[in-house]
């Protein structure tokens, strides 16, 4: 009874943790793809008024954005320093996503298991 129950906590734990970081990586995606964009129109009009208008303002975060930045944030602190000192944010974002994603989705999936053949 008791190893049901925390299989399945760990199942739900492991969900909603690569679910947090899958979207928190789809909104990284989202806000990049949207600033470049703008730059490339930038780059091709230059001088327009189109040009001046695309330039990236700074963007205002909602709260499900915050919410889904600081869960993140928290899940990733135990392996946050693997990437901290690379200078490509994309790099930085792929690497703690999939450490998030391995550790979360891979490792709690392993420990289910066990506890299974265990109960």
């Amino acid at each position: 009874m008791v190893i049901g129950t925390l299989t399945r906590a760990l199942r739900i734990a492991s969900l909603l943790s690569c679910l947090i970081a899958v979207a928190w990586f789809v909104t990284f995606a989202v806000q990049q793809s949207g600033t470049a964009a703008a730059h490339q129109a930038s780059e091709i009009y230059p001088g327009s008024a189109q040009s001046s208008q695309t330039q990236p303002a700074p963007a205002k975060e909602g709260e499900l954005r915050k919410t889904i930045n600081s869960a993140f944030k928290t899940l990733s602190s135990p392996f946050s320093s693997v990437a901290s000192g690379w200078s490509s944010q994309w790099k930085i974002h792929i690497v703690d996503t999939l450490l998030a994603l391995l550790v979360y989705g891979f490792g709690f999936g392993f420990i289910v298991r066990i506890l299974r053949m265990a109960g």
